[in-house]
């Protein structure tokens, strides 16, 4: 059974859920690109390490130009990437640590000394306060100090952004993808999705002289969803967390739960009479 969501889930972002779907994600992000690099790129997977204190829940001026309308303009079929918005950037008890691990993922070319050409981030909840935070933006700024692509998925509500992209220019979008190109440091590519948007297909730099290859979002939820069976793990009879959703997109939130819930337990009492 699919996610009762047409973008992304928002009960996916609960402390006990989280870090599977973000393994998940990251491992069929990995899977997808591979199969559109060739043989001059692979993709790697990567780990963070830190500690971070017990008993937390884990879960410069800008001119924007939007293309059309409030978002990005989604593309046609599901092989078209979505046309992002472009953001031109002008000039008391001591806590018992505890070890926390993130993947993320690296495009490295495969015949040219195996440096790093685009590095994608899935956004956890840790990586928004804390020690998490400041290794993130230790790591972001690392990357912008160099040539590399950047790519960060942000498909965490909690927490203040974290993306490399002023924050009073992301909009009230919930969720984001920004994109920094290494030849166009000055400028940010912009996917915001709100609560029932689809998620992008989103346009992943590679060289400056190749084509762009696609990261296709709502097929890597969608596995993810599958492969997760988180139409048997997530509890939709609550609100989804964090329990700040406008009151509008709250109303549709819980509708879709009810349907999912309702669809569920027939499926579960039609096993049972069998």
């Amino acid at each position: 059974m699919p996610s009762p969501f047409p973008g992304m889930d928002p009960y996916l972002e609960h402390p006990g859920l989280w870090p599977d779907v973000h393994q998940r994600l990251v491992t069929y992000m990995s899977d997808a690109l591979q199969g559109q690099v060739g043989r001059a790129f692979y993709v790697s997977i990567g780990e963070r390490v830190y500690l971070e204190e017990a008993g937390r829940e884990v879960m410069p001026d800008v001119a924007v130009v939007r293309a059309r309308g409030r978002g990005y303009v989604p593309g046609g079929s599901p092989a078209e990437p979505d046309t992002p918005l472009v953001v031109a950037l002008e000039e008391e008890e001591a806590p018992v640590p505890v070890e926390r691990r993130e993947p993320f993922l690296e495009v490295r070319d495969a015949y040219g000394g195996h440096r790093v050409v685009t590095v994608i981030e899935v956004v956890s909840p840790s990586n928004k306060r804390g020690p998490g935070r400041a290794l993130y933006l230790q790591k972001q700024a690392e990357v912008l100090a160099t040539d590399a692509n950047l790519v960060e998925v942000d498909l965490i509500r909690a927490g203040p952004p974290v993306v490399a992209c002023p924050s009073g220019r992301l909009g009230d979008e919930p969720w984001r993808v920004v994109v920094t190109r290494g030849a166009r440091r000055r400028q940010r590519e912009l996917y915001p999705v709100g609560y029932r948007d689809r998620l992008p297909r989103v346009r992943v730099p590679l060289r400056r002289d190749d084509a762009d290859v696609v990261l296709d979002l709502p097929a890597v939820l969608a596995l993810a969803y599958e492969r997760g069976a988180y139409d048997r793990r997530v509890d939709y009879r609550g609100d989804p967390p964090p329990p700040d959703l406008p009151r509008t997109d709250l109303a549709w939130a819980r509708a879709l739960a009810a349907e999912h819930e309702a669809r569920r337990a027939a499926e579960e009492a039609d096993e049972g009479s069998g």
